[in-house]
């Protein structure tokens, strides 16, 4: 048994390892990528354009309505006047049912979950 645990736990070093510098290498890419994209916006905005036809396939602007949110206690007020829940997303934070969890609040409806992981600390 002690052997086993030796030896997933040396690979689970590596694997964390690999993951490390797969993150980095990804970030490089993703920095080169939204660097990219910018060039192509700017190049079909300046030629007053919103596509074209490359040789392999076609680039064009998009579009996506993204919400920008000045006053947070103004939003939840106005969902609860009008009863709109579904405009927000359907999670509770964990740090926070934790804290009232500790507290001895119980919310309806909730049960709390343990999720068990493994930790590994090197040497």
């Amino acid at each position: 048994m002690s052997g086993k645990i030796e030896y997933l736990s040396e690979r689970l070093r590596e694997i964390k390892r690999e993951r490390s510098e797969l993150d980095q290498e990804k970030a490089v890419l993703w920095d080169e990528l939204l660097g990219v994209e910018q060039e192509l916006k700017d190049l079909l905005n300046r030629s007053g354009i919103s596509a074209a036809k490359t040789r392999i396939g076609t680039v064009r602007l998009t579009e996506k309505l993204n919400v920008k949110v000045s006053d947070w206690q103004e939003v939840h007020d106005y969902i609860i006047a009008h009863k709109l829940p579904y405009l927000l997303h359907k999670r509770i934070s964990t740090k926070a049912y934790e804290e009232l969890m500790n507290l001895g609040v119980q919310i309806p409806g909730t049960e709390p979950e343990t999720i068990y992981g493994i930790g590994l600390t090197s040497k």
